[in-house]
């Protein structure tokens, strides 16, 4: 298996499988939620899409569960973290510009 779905897929079977498909979209409304709260100036924004980004494109290429698990807990903490971000009701001031 070349990524993370298809080494689910292979190890667990197709219900886990797709069990980690919504989850992966539920992240793509984070991505979207991030999108939409901070300014475009916000280097929140620009880090916490980076970040998604960086590692939805490495579940694609990489064999994530047998050779990277690291990588998975470390996604699913920045998950964590970015939801905590968007669900908090003061916004972050956080800014690019000096």
């Amino acid at each position: 298996a070349h990524n993370l779905w298809l080494d689910i897929a292979r190890s667990a079977g197709i219900i886990p499988m797709s069990l980690l498909f919504l989850y992966s979209l539920t992240n793509m409304k984070l991505a979207k939620d991030i999108w939409q709260k901070f300014d475009k100036d916000s280097l929140t924004r620009l880090m916490g899409l980076s970040i998604l980004l960086i590692l939805n494109i490495s579940f694609f290429l990489e064999t994530i569960i047998r050779d990277l698990t690291s990588q998975l807990m470390f996604y699913n903490l920045i998950i964590g973290m970015l939801s905590r971000l968007v669900d908090d009701s003061e916004p972050i001031r956080l800014r690019l510009r000096p």
